[in-house]
C-alpha cells in the first residue's frame, strides 16, 4: 500500500516528467502551455485512478482484505503526486531551484501527515492514509502555487504531440531503469528467502543512500544539460561527471571503512553480515548518477531518447538474467556483483556513445582540483556558460 502511489506515479507520468523538463529548459515561451499540460495530464489520471479504485475497490477487498475506502483514498492520491512530480521536474528544467527546494521540503514535511493521521484515529490504517491523501492535496496545492510565477495556458495539440514524443521513450527507459534498480530484491526474495532478503534489502538500502548525495547537483545542472547550445551544455554534463565520480570515490572509500561499524549501529550486530555485499554495491551506486547528466544530454542534446531507452531496457534485461543466474551460485554477494556490473555497464554504454558522437578524451573525466570552483561559479551564472564543451584543436582537453 505504501508503494502503491510512488509505483503509479512512475507508471503514469515517469517519461512525462523527462518530457517537460526538457521542454521547459529548451521553449521558455511555452512554459504556460507546458504547466497546463502537467495539470491537465495530472487531472485526467488522477480522475482515472479513482474511477478504477471505486469500480474494482470490492475485488480489491476479496483479494487482499483491503477497505475499500482505504483503495479509493490511496488511488486519489496518484493525480496530486503526479502533478508535484511533474511541476518540480519543470522547476529543474527551468532552473528555479529555490521553487523546486520549497516543494521538496513541503513534501517530506507534509508526508509526516501520515503518522498524525493515524495517531488521531486512534492507530487506525484508515486515519494514516487520510492522513497521508491530506498530504498528498497540500502538497499539490504548494507546487501550483509555487508555479505561479510560470503562468498557466491550455496546451495545443502540437504541444501534446512533442510532449508525446520526447517522453515515450524516456518512459520505457524510466520504468526499465526501476527495474533494473528493484529486480535485486524481488529476484532474493523468490529465490533465496529467509534472513538473506534482510541482509540483502539493507545493504542495498544504504548503498542507495549513499548516492542520492548527488542527486542536488543533478537537479541544480539538469536546466543547463538540456537547454541551450549543446556544445555548452557538454561542458556542464562532463564537469558534473567529473564532480559525481570524484564524489563517487570519497564515498566508496567511506562505505568500505566505515561501513560495519554503521550497520551494527543502525541495525545491531546480526545485521553485520550485510557489509559485505554493501561494499560490492556502492562501487556501482556512487558511480550511477553519472548516467543521469550523460543519459540527459544524449536524450536533450543528441536526438538521443530512444537510444538510452535501448540502453536501459538492455542492461534492465542483463541485470535480471544476471541475477537469476548468479544468486542461486553466490547468494547476495552475487546480487551485488549483478547490480554494481549492470550500473558500470550502464554509464559506460552512455560514454561510449557520446564519444562516439563526440571526440571525447577519457582523461577528461578524471576529476581537478579545479572542479569545485569552476561548478560554484557556473551555479552563480543565470546563463548556462557558452565555452567550447569539445577538445582543443589539439584533441586533448575539454573546457569548462
Amino acid at each position: 500500500l505504501t508503494a502503491a502511489v510512488p509505483l503509479g506515479t512512475i507508471a503514469a507520468s515517469a517519461g512525462f516528467q523527462a518530457s517537460l523538463l526538457i521542454l521547459f529548459a529548451r521553449e521558455s515561451s511555452l512554459r504556460p502551455a507546458v504547466h497546463g499540460l502537467a495539470v491537465t495530464l495530472s487531472g485526467v489520471v488522477g480522475v482515472s485512478s479513482v474511477v478504477a479504485a471505486i469500480l474494482f475497490a470490492s475485488q480489491l477487498h476479496q483479494v487482499i482484505g483491503l477497505e475499500p475506502a482505504i483503495v479509493v483514498m490511496t488511488a486519489a492520491r496518484v493525480g496530486p503526486g503526479m502533478y508535484a512530480a511533474l511541476v518540480s521536474a519543470g522547476f529543474s528544467g527551468a532552473g528555479k531551484i529555490g521553487r523546486l527546494a520549497f516543494v521538496n521540503v513541503a513534501n517530506g514535511t507534509l508526508g509526516l501527515l501520515a503518522p498524525i493521521g493515524a495517531l488521531a484515529g486512534g492507530g487506525s490504517l484508515e486515519g494514516a492514509v487520510a492522513g497521508a491523501l491530506g498530504g498528498s492535496a497540500l502538497l499539490a496545492i504548494c507546487a501550483f502555487g509555487a508555479a505561479r510565477i510560470i503562468g498557466l495556458a491550455a496546451p495545443h495539440r502540437s504541444l501534446w504531440v512533442r510532449a508525446i514524443r520526447i517522453g515515450l521513450p524516456l518512459h520505457i527507459g524510466t520504468i526499465a531503469y526501476w527495474i533494473m534498480l528493484r529486480a535485486e530484491g524481488f529476484v532474493v526474495s523468490a529465490m533465496i528467502g529467509g534472513k538473506t532478503v534482510g541482509l540483502s534489502t539493507l545493504a542495498l538500502s544504504l548503498s542507495e543512500r549513499v548516492s542520492v548525495l548527488a542527486s542536488p547537483l543533478y537537479n541544480a545542472t539538469a536546466w543547463r544539460i538540456s537547454g541551450g547550445d549543446a556544445r555548452a551544455s557538454l561542458s556542464v554534463a562532463v564537469l558534473v561527471a567529473r564532480i559525481e565520480i570524484a564524489l563517487a570515490v570519497v564515498l566508496a572509500a567511506a562505505a568500505w571503512i566505515v561501513g560495519p561499524f554503521a550497520i551494527s549501529l543502525l541495525a545491531g550486530p546480526a545485521y553485520v553480515a550485510a557489509a559485505g555485499p554493501m561494499t560490492i554495491l556502492v562501487v556501482g551506486a556512487t558511480l550511477l548518477p553519472v548516467w543521469a547528466s550523460f543519459g540527459l544530454y544524449l536524450a536533450s542534446q543528441a536526438s538521443g531518447a530512444w537510444f538510452t531507452a535501448r540502453a536501459q531496457v538492455m542492461v534492465a534485461i542483463i541485470a535480471v538474467v544476471g541475477y537469476v543466474l548468479l544468486v542461486p551460485l553466490w547468494g547476495m554477494y552475487g546480487a551485488a556483483l549483478v547490480s554494481t556490473g549492470a550500473y558500470v555497464l550502464l554509464v559506460s554504454i552512455g560514454l561510449h556513445e557520446i564519444r562516439r558522437r563526440q571526440p571525447l578524451p577519457l582523461h577528461s573525466l578524471l576529476p581537478r582540483r579545479s572542479d569545485v570552483a569552476a561548478a560554484r561559479d557556473m551555479l552563480r551564472r543565470r546563463r548556462p556558460p557558452v565555452a567550447s564543451a569539445l577538445p582543443d584543436e589539439s584533441g586533448d582537453d575539454i573546457r569548462i
